[in-house]
């Protein structure tokens, strides 16, 4: 902007008239400099359009100095503000870059734009590998410098996208997005798209923690093998015989998941805990316990396993021969607890005990079905009878033999033996003593109950339940059914009473005192029945 002379009227008798510049409307710059050179052409006011000095492909970023002619006049530098007369620095790319140089006067009424060329050089092509992903431009080669499109690959089934990651020092805009850019740098570059399991459908556990104990130690928290890892999935513990209760703390990855758990095949009970779960406490009675811990995923669909194996002694298995009786064991390992059943007497003789020379500790000698705890040998048992003679009673299951039981059935099972009520000395199922609060028992001979929720905890299939007497027993069958299963109905259900009977007195042991009280009773009764008889036959006969 300049100010101006008007000069008109004849030559020789001119008019003159001054115009002052207005200050507040220039937006000219008095100057344009880049930190490597000068701008060609060389600067003025007037011309708006520049060329600055090349930049070598290390610098990715141009210093430009512009100086307002008029102070107040403000000022931007590629989009951004800028000081009059300072340094300011500009980020470019490989090749041409045009860069606007904006002067707005001081009344604002005005506004110049000035362009500066500055072109970065190349840096060369490199190789660029993206590793579970595609790139853009889908090249082999990318330009030192260029801008690179990256978008990783659909994941796969219970996969989410995580993140981006490279070892070569690239910077991407956005690691975390499946598509994202960077700058490619002067070398070759690899860049991996990663995956991580869709939190709703994680089925892995993030601690499996074993609490361990012998009947004399407090709990210990042993390691399992391998140290546990939320990826590995099989595991096994190895401790001495003497260790017997077992239970495990499962810590929840994901708030949402469920667990459920078996035990060498039958359900193990699973309750809720701290950020996670606990089983109930199990006794481990042989040589080698497997636990397997289903695990169902937030969704409730998609489920994973972890397994346990729990390995007590050596683990070495040793022949088991079992003279006049059974064992669904032949071959047992070290620390197992083997159930040993005596075959039925021969005619005029009944059960005695067990022997054996091998060093083993009968659970109940005297009991025809019992167990004892495999020694790392070779082991013989021998069941041994005894003559039938006035004083050895012989006692039987008079009712409830053979019985049939259904889960979730909400009624006990009845047993009931000749047995003197007085010489009842408790109960074995498997050759194992149950407490007496699984049960029931009263006179008339001997009455045994077992309850409902002592039932429910014995897995589907046979079991030998046994009623002690003292030195002597009697034993039967007893059948458990699944609670959708379908009983044999070409077997009699014999879980309860003869109802077919409900008139027959359950006859008591040592008791003959009642004998002519009942003949008396019979003779009363039989009278009866005759007068109910004739008063029939009169009615009838007053009917006709």
């Amino acid at each position: 902007i300049y100010s101006s002379y008007n000069v008109t009227g004849a030559w020789n008798s001119p008019s003159v008239s001054y115009k002052a510049a207005n200050l507040d409307t220039n937006a000219d710059l008095s100057a344009l400099t880049c930190d490597l050179g000068a701008v060609s052409p060389i600067f003025k006011a007037n011309v708006t359009s520049y060329t600055g000095p090349n930049y070598p492909y290390y610098k990715n970023k141009a210093g430009i100095t512009a100086t307002v002619a008029e102070t107040g006049a403000s000022l931007k530098i590629n989009g951004e503000a800028a000081t009059s007369g300072v340094l300011k620095y500009v980020p470019i790319a490989v090749g041409a870059n045009d860069i606007p140089v904006v002067v707005t006067s001081k009344d604002s009424s005005t506004t110049k734009t000035y362009t500066l060329t500055i072109t970065r050089e190349s840096g060369g092509s490199y190789n660029l590998t993206v590793v579970n992903g595609s790139k853009d431009p889908d090249t082999d080669t990318v330009e030192a410098g260029d801008t690179v499109t990256i978008t990783a690959n659909t994941p796969a089934a219970g996969k989410v996208f995580d993140k981006w990651t490279s070892e070569d020092g690239v910077t991407f805009a956005n690691a975390s997005s499946s598509t994202t850019t960077f700058t490619m740098p002067a070398k070759e570059v690899t860049v991996t798209a990663t995956y991580k399991d869709d939190p709703d459908m994680d089925t892995e556990l993030r601690n499996i923690e074993v609490n361990i104990t012998t009947p004399s130690t407090s709990w210990e928290y042993p390691a399992l093998t391998p140290v546990y890892d939320k990826a590995t999935r099989t595991y096994t513990l190895n401790v001495s015989t003497e260790y017997n209760t077992i239970y495990f703390y499962l810590q929840e990855m994901l708030s949402g998941q469920s667990v459920s758990a078996t035990v060498d095949g039958a359900p193990l009970t699973v309750n809720t805990a701290l950020n996670g779960f606990q089983t109930v406490q199990h006794t481990l009675t042989k040589a080698k316990t497997v636990f397997v811990f289903t695990v169902t995923a937030k969704d409730g669909i998609t489920t994973g396993t972890y397994t346990v194996t729990v390995n007590r002694g050596s683990g070495t298995t040793y022949a088991l021969t079992v003279i006049n009786g059974t064992t669904t064991t032949p071959t047992p390992a070290e620390g197992d607890t083997v159930t040993i059943t005596a075959n039925p007497p021969a005619t005029g003789k009944v059960f005695d005990k067990w022997t054996t020379s091998d060093g083993v500790e009968f659970a109940n000698a005297n009991s025809a079905t019992t167990t004892f705890v495999m020694p790392a040998k070779a082991v013989a048992v021998t069941a041994t009878y005894k003559d039938i003679s006035s004083e050895t009673p012989d006692y039987k299951i008079i009712d409830g033999e053979n019985g049939i039981w259904k889960k979730g059935n909400t009624k006990g099972i009845v047993i009931i033996s000749n047995g003197d009520y007085g010489d009842f000395t408790g109960v074995n199922v498997d050759g194992i003593f149950i407490d007496s609060s699984n049960y029931t028992s009263a006179a008339g001979s001997t009455v045994v109950t077992l309850k409902p929720a002592y039932l429910e905890t014995l897995a589907v299939g046979t079991h030998i339940v046994t009623l002690q007497f003292g030195n002597y027993s009697v034993q039967t069958n007893l059948t458990i059914l699944a609670a959708d299963e379908r009983p044999d109905e070409s077997k009699p259900d014999e879980s309860k009473p003869d109802e077919s009977k409900p008139n027959e007195e359950i006859p008591k042991t040592g008791d003959s005192n009642h004998t002519l009280p009942l003949i008396g009773l019979l003779l009363l009764s039989g009278s009866a029945l005759i007068g109910v008889t004739r008063n029939k036959k009169k009615k009838k006969s007053y009917n006709k």
